[in-house]
């Protein structure tokens, strides 16, 4: 990437007419002054970047790794023709194999495929969080369960989400 931008203060894409889960590889150069004069506009003073946020920069972290997780990744991709179970997002780098039963639950069925879907970001971010789940409607058929505080939201974009999975 060259030339990044880095905003000091929160513009919404709606407000620069991006339309929510609007898919862009590359923003015009027109459309980044439209953001970058959107932000002067609500932070006259931001001239310069400068750091708003608290907490220093990194961290020393231990994380358990799961190297099977790219097998089964690309497992599913073919299983799934490469593409998002639920919507048919094929853009790789926005797709993950999501464990049904999770991994912390059982991990003796971790590499099982029978215990894994692929789902993009949104759908993913939905599922590990218990705001949607797959559900058995017969021999092959399945559906998904929305939870009720996402299906109630009074949101819009909530909605329209919901309103995408019933359909």
């Amino acid at each position: 990437m060259t030339e990044v931008v880095f905003l000091s203060s929160l513009v919404t894409l709606k407000a620069v007419g991006i339309r929510p889960f609007q898919t862009m590889k590359y923003l015009e150069q027109g459309i980044i002054s439209q953001i970058i004069d959107a932000n002067l506009s609500v932070n006259p003073s931001t001239s310069t970047i400068e750091p708003t946020a608290a907490g220093a920069v990194t961290s020393n972290a231990t994380a358990n790794s799961r190297p099977y997780q790219e097998a089964l990744h690309d497992d599913l991709v073919m299983t799934y023709g490469g593409s998002c179970a639920l919507c048919g997002l094929d853009e790789d780098e926005l797709l993950f194999a999501s464990h049904i039963i999770p991994h912390s639950k059982d991990p003796t069925r971790a590499k099982n495929l029978n215990n894994a879907v692929l789902l993009c970001s949104l759908h993913d971010d939905l599922f590990d969080n218990g705001l949607i789940t797959i559900v058995k409607k017969g021999a092959n058929r399945f559906g998904i369960l929305v939870s009720p505080g996402l299906a109630n939201s009074s949101n819009p974009e909530a909605s329209r989400i919901v309103a995408d999975l019933k359909s």
